[in-house]
């Protein structure tokens, strides 16, 4: 005979190994507890970041190789853009640097969204084929490169928002 469990027992006990699981689950998720990357140094921090954005830079730089020909080529080509630079920024925000960097990196982050927002609204141009707001979009994202850089340099980064072909 094996173990007798009382009536409703082993539903228990499944139900708690369930939480547990789901528990330790969210904190692999969302990098929490013994689960919680260690914190990097600044040259760490730096070196990750740089390494993240060196990817997407040349992932951009692959993708434009010749410019759009058509409306739907530019939509396809601002959402591929946009898809990259959006995990750039998750990548560089789940790094566990020094906190003395936290606003920094945060400012860089909402600098690279604003950009990916022009990224999105060159999109629906595109896809609505409304080549004036296209243009717009772009000379936006062109115009506001040089703050994001200049905000990545002050953290230390060197490939982060490098211009293409610079």
């Amino acid at each position: 005979m094996g173990l007798q469990l009382p009536r409703g027992t082993f539903a228990w006990v499944l139900a708690v190994v369930a939480g547990a699981a789901v528990l330790a689950l969210v904190a692999v998720l969302l990098n929490l507890g013994p689960f919680k990357e260690a914190e990097l140094t600044r040259g760490e921090l730096i070196a990750r970041g740089d390494e993240i954005c060196r990817k997407a830079h040349d992932a951009f730089t692959n993708l434009q190789d010749g410019p759009p020909r058509t409306a739907s080529q530019a939509a396809e080509l601002t959402t591929q853009l946009a898809d990259i630079a959006g995990d750039e920024v998750d990548q560089i925000r789940a790094l566990n640097g020094p906190p003395e960097f936290d606003a920094e990196i945060e400012r860089y982050l909402a600098a690279r969204e604003r950009g990916i927002a022009f990224l999105r609204s060159g999109h629906d141009a595109a896809q609505a084929r409304d080549t004036e707001a296209y243009v717009k979009s772009q000379a936006e994202l062109a115009r506001t490169q040089r703050e994001r850089q200049r905000i990545a340099r002050r953290i230390g980064f060197a490939e982060c928002s490098r211009p293409i072909g610079g």
